[in-house]
């Protein structure tokens, strides 16, 4: 699943009142396909979204996943290369049992720099490859072209695996 948003229950004025238990069981695939490196593969929201007293247990199954996407890899000659996005935030205070897999996203490699060779007037130009992508769901995909700087790009940097907010 990607990018499913889900808001909280509708409250009446008294529903809510002294909070809730929310007991949330990830058991499928969750990423940040499509996300900006910002983004997370599954939130929850903060303590001031949800009323006071709210307790929340995130389980993940044994089958369940959390993954931040991949980072680009960096253009040839020099390009950097692009950040993993994030895995999982949830509310602080909330209780995690993880028995699956959590992850951010890798950021993608710097691309390679370009050599020359100049023998007395015979000269030779070679690009540098061009940087991997990051590991994630969606992996980065590799750098490509042919970019005339003179380093190599640096490599993107990775997501955050967890955070509590």
């Amino acid at each position: 699943k990607s990018g499913i948003s889900k808001s909280r229950p509708s409250r009446n004025s008294s529903g809510w009142q002294g909070g809730k238990k929310i007991f949330i069981n990830i058991t499928g695939t969750y990423s940040s396909n499509g996300a900006s490196e910002s983004d997370w593969a599954f939130k929850t929201r903060n303590t001031n979204y949800w009323p006071s007293g709210t307790d929340m247990i995130i389980d993940v199954s044994s089958n369940g996943k959390v993954v931040g996407r991949g980072g680009n890899g960096g253009n040839a000659s020099g390009g950097d290369g692009g950040n993993g996005s994030n895995g999982l935030r949830y509310m602080s205070g909330a209780q995690l049992n993880n028995g699956g897999y959590i992850s951010a996203g890798g950021g993608g490699g710097g691309g390679g720099s370009r050599a020359e060779q100049n023998d007395w007037g015979d000269r030779n130009d070679a690009e540098g490859g061009g940087g991997g992508g990051g590991n994630g769901l969606p992996a980065g995909k590799g750098g490509s072209g042919k970019n005339k700087k003179e380093s190599n790009g640096d490599g993107g940097k990775g997501g955050t695996a967890t955070e509590t907010y």
